[in-house]
């Protein structure tokens, strides 16, 4: 049963109807998925199309992802619907200004990070921070499966990336909140929501957009979101920060047929949209943005060493170092990123505690690469590498670390495909083939 203080307390929230609302929370969460625009698929074109988001569908009934090899390959994500409507406002963001540099606060388990990817320039730089050390594995992985070059992962505090002055065209804080927007899916989320909870995640929120904000540059866009229905948390944020800092508020071109609801906040009039499932075919959800007038400049750093740049001859089997690529090392890994990054990601280094740049490409053993998983799932595998296709079955068992029988003579590494669409790598010898998918990853029932 929603909570009747909660009700209450929305009773003058923009779009806001109460019969409809509860009526909605008795109805199945749907399930809907985005596609990987550098991985298309066909499989989900006979679904229904979410208008803000044009490459992600509602689906008719949810599959079982797990057993789904195109969703182990990185060909697309399942994301609350809702929340894809961060990409119709990234891309009217972009048709407004270039976006160099990008950040996403707090991007685990990675869903906002791989549609930003989709939504921005291959040339932009995208960092996906999160705080929580053990939830820092999943948005690699989820990262690693998008197989983009343009990317850092880091685990810091909101707090250290006021030490990169100006540097952020765009910063996306979707906020820890309260969790209203999710009761649907969540069913204890209702027995944990209360209005003490609510107010201890405004100030939580208004905390962290304090100590991210100095990170944003001159005329940089401030994207703030959240999962709550509650104004405290959402429209009395926009004013919070409309006061606090030098911010204008923006709003978001919206199509009436998408049910999305726009609301002003109380003392600026602050643009913010509100998605409620009586309305939209999604969850819970709250978006506002804001743009920079700030004259604070950009902290200049000294060049750093960081990394080495390593001899590409051991990797060039492999990799396609074409468009401008190039490979670093550092404590032993070795990662290709995009050429013109090298100094932002050196600074970011000096500053942040580092997870990931770019992709990790291999380990070099005894004068050997090693591929990594991540270069298999890239975009940055060589065309020539050889493929094995695998069928429904086999690609499963692929999957499952096991065993499979391929009637393959060319010996050595080989690409596991299913569809065309890369799974992982193996190794082809005399009598057998070894199976090189992560342990960490495998389907283990």
């Amino acid at each position: 049963m929603i909570p009747q203080k909660l009700i209450h307390t929305l009773t003058n929230a923009a779009g806001f109807d109460e019969d409809y609302f509860v009526q909605s929370h008795n109805i199945q969460a749907p399930t809907s998925v985005r596609i990987n625009l550098k991985k298309e698929i066909s499989d989900f074109d006979n679904q229904k199309q979410i208008g803000w988001c044009k490459h992600a569908y509602n689906l008719d009934v949810r599959p079982s992802f797990t057993y789904s090899p195109l969703f182990h390959a990185g060909c697309y994500y399942v994301q609350e619907a809702s929340s894809m409507f961060l990409h119709h406002v990234v891309k009217h963001i972009s048709s407004i200004k270039k976006i160099d540099t990008a950040l996403d606060l707090c991007a685990a388990p990675g869903g906002k990070s791989t549609l930003l990817l989709d939504a921005l320039d291959d040339d932009s730089l995208l960092v996906s921070n999160e705080l929580v050390n053990s939830r820092v594995t999943v948005l690699i992985e989820n990262l690693n499966k998008w197989g983009r070059t343009n990317t850092v992962v880091t685990n810091n505090d909101a707090k250290k990336f006021a030490s990169l002055a100006g540097m952020f065209d765009l910063i996306v804080v979707d906020a820890p909140c309260s969790g209203s927007g999710l009761f649907r899916k969540d069913k204890e989320a209702i027995k944990e929501w209360s209005l003490e909870n609510v107010e201890m995640c405004s100030i939580r929120q208004q905390k962290i957009l304090d100590d991210v904000m100095p990170a944003l540059s001159n005329d940089g866009y401030l994207i703030y979101s959240t999962c709550s229905y509650s104004i405290d948390e959402n429209e009395t944020i926009c004013d919070y920060l409309i006061d606090t800092f030098d911010l204008e508020t923006v709003q978001i071109p919206i199509e009436k047929v998408w049910g999305v609801v726009e609301s002003k906040s109380k003392q600026h009039s602050a643009f913010g949209y509100r998605f409620y499932p009586d309305k939209v075919i999604g969850e819970g959800f709250f978006i506002a943005v804001f743009k920079s007038n700030s004259n604070c400049s950009k902290k200049h750093f000294k060049k750093q060493s960081n990394y080495i740049t390593t001899n590409t001859k051991k990797f060039e089997q492999f990799v396609d170092l074409e468009n401008n690529k190039m490979i670093i090392s550092r404590n032993g890994f070795n990662c290709c990123i995009n050429k013109h990054d090298y100094d932002k990601i050196e600074q970011l280094t000096s500053q942040l505690n580092i997870k990931k740049v770019g992709v990790d490409v291999g380990e070099i053993m005894r004068d050997d690469v090693i591929p990594s998983h991540a270069l298999a799932l890239s975009m940055l595998v060589k065309k020539t590498i050889h493929k094995v296709e695998l069928d429904e079955e086999s690609a499963i068992k692929y999957l499952k670390r096991e065993g499979i029988l391929v009637s393959e003579n060319k010996l050595g590494w080989a690409l596991a495909s299913y569809k065309g669409f890369a799974l992982g790598w193996m190794k082809i010898l005399q009598n057998r083939i070894n199976n090189y998918y992560p342990k960490s990853s495998r389907i283990l029932h």
